[in-house]
């Protein structure tokens, strides 16, 4: 079987869907399978005639488009392009829909309807899709996505031992809850003496964003850990106490930052999810507040050892193995072909 997946971001750049789709090709190859990526920088509109001549000379059983990405931008060629492509051969892997903007998701809701497989990460974005009734009796596959963030030979380390009280990881981007996590530390500061950080890229269009940020984190117990490679950011994960992660619209089975809090046995906070099914999953595994505000309290309690312990987040990981999200994979392009 010979897949060609598209993408509009792979390493070295700074793109959590990037990096998934890296550790996916590097997954499926292992089973024999015949995969190549078709990774392009350039996605204007005039392009249109070249990238399509290049995609249908791979003579791919299976174009598998993962979107959306950072390199992509704002452009819809790559949804156009598939409407183009072999009809039963075009697959899509939507990562995020329900955060777009309104006229973004009609949009890509219009162009999924020219995908006669679909695959979503979540059941939160399942459900958005399904909101437009013309999508409602698609062939709709949810496969979890797996961290892109290897566990640190460090992670078994005590909770004593480890440097920073509370920690962020993920991009330093807007609408990410890196304001509530500020204010967080500001006012858990006042209650006891902590050292913090915050982990993760800053893209250059979001560089204004972060020189705003960060000097709105003057004065404040917190460490700016910026731009490290895979292999130190395990290291950094595993040297921080709690990782608050105050998701504007909760948590998810799709944050790869989550993910990688759970391989370096991080306790983890976090804000409710939307969806009761959610929370129910994550709460064994994960302290979920109702009110934002309520977090300084909260990680007071836990670094003064008056929590009740929540089951170990390493049992969380089972649930998101590349091996399994590889397996999934295998039987969804087997059930296209036959």
């Amino acid at each position: 079987m010979k897949i060609t997946m598209v993408t509009g971001s792979f390493p070295p750049d700074v793109c959590g869907v990037g990096d998934y789709t890296y550790f996916l090709n590097k997954e499926i190859r292992k089973s024999g399978y015949e995969i190549s990526i078709f990774y392009r920088k350039n996605w204007n509109l005039f392009n249109f005639a070249i990238y399509l001549r290049q995609l249908l000379s791979n003579r791919a059983d299976y174009y598998h488009l993962q979107y959306p990405t950072e390199g992509y931008g704002y452009s819809f060629l790559p949804l156009f392009l598939f409407a183009f492509l072999p009809k039963k051969s075009r697959i899509i892997t939507i990562h995020e829909f329900s955060n777009r903007t309104q006229k973004a998701r009609i949009f890509t809701a219009a162009l999924l309807y020219f995908f006669p497989r679909i695959i979503c990460t979540n059941h939160e974005e399942l459900s958005y899709i399904k909101k437009h009734k013309f999508l409602r009796n698609k062939d709709i596959k949810i496969i979890n996505i797996g961290s892109n963030i290897d566990r640190s030979q460090h992670a078994l380390r005590s909770f004593s031992d480890r440097k920073f009280d509370v920690g962020y990881f993920g991009h330093i981007r807007p609408e990410k809850g890196l304001e509530e996590f500020i204010n967080t530390v500001k006012a858990l500061s006042l209650l006891i003496p902590i050292r913090c950080c915050i982990v993760g890229q800053v893209l250059p269009r979001y560089e204004t964003y972060f020189i705003s940020l960060r000097k709105r984190c003057e004065g404040l117990p917190i460490e700016f850990i910026l731009n490290k490679d895979s292999d130190e950011i395990s290291d950094i994960l595993s040297q921080i106490r709690i990782c608050f992660l105050p998701f504007p619209d909760g948590i998810s089975s799709r944050r790869g930052s989550m993910l990688a809090a759970a391989m370096a046995n991080c306790i983890i906070v976090s804000r409710k999810s939307s969806i009761k099914e959610v929370n129910d999953f994550f709460k064994p595994y994960i302290y979920l507040l109702d009110d934002i505000s309520d977090g300084a309290d909260l990680l007071y309690t836990i670094l003064s050892s008056k929590a009740i312990p929540k089951l170990e987040t390493s049992a969380l990981v089972a649930n998101f193995s590349w091996n399994e999200i590889v397996k999934e994979h295998l039987v969804f392009y087997n059930e296209v072909i036959y």
